[in-house]
């Protein structure tokens, strides 16, 4: 079964409207990396504030990205097993 025939929606049935983020800067910081574009440049087009700081944030975590692919499988999990750990001994 795909995606396309197990949807029991009609067509014409009215779609949830998505949810506005409090603040724009994080999707257009992510944009700025997505598009390899000038955080004045995309600011300009939005016609609104953005900070260098926002994206800077966001390319590291691309670059953690970038660098996790030469991981193997196993090793991610670990990593993420890790990760877990630590989530919960902060709360």
């Amino acid at each position: 079964m795909n995606c396309a025939t197990s949807s029991s929606r009609s067509p014409n049935a009215s779609r949830p409207t998505p949810a506005k983020p409090d603040s724009e800067e994080p999707l257009l910081a992510d944009l700025v990396i997505l598009l390899d574009i000038s955080v004045g440049d995309l600011a300009a087009i939005a016609d609104t504030d953005l900070t260098e700081r926002s994206v800077a944030k966001g390319l590291e975590v691309a670059g953690l990205i970038w660098d996790a692919r030469r991981l193997t499988a196993d090793q991610l999990q670990k990593i993420c097993e890790e990760a877990e750990r630590m989530t919960a001994r902060q709360s």
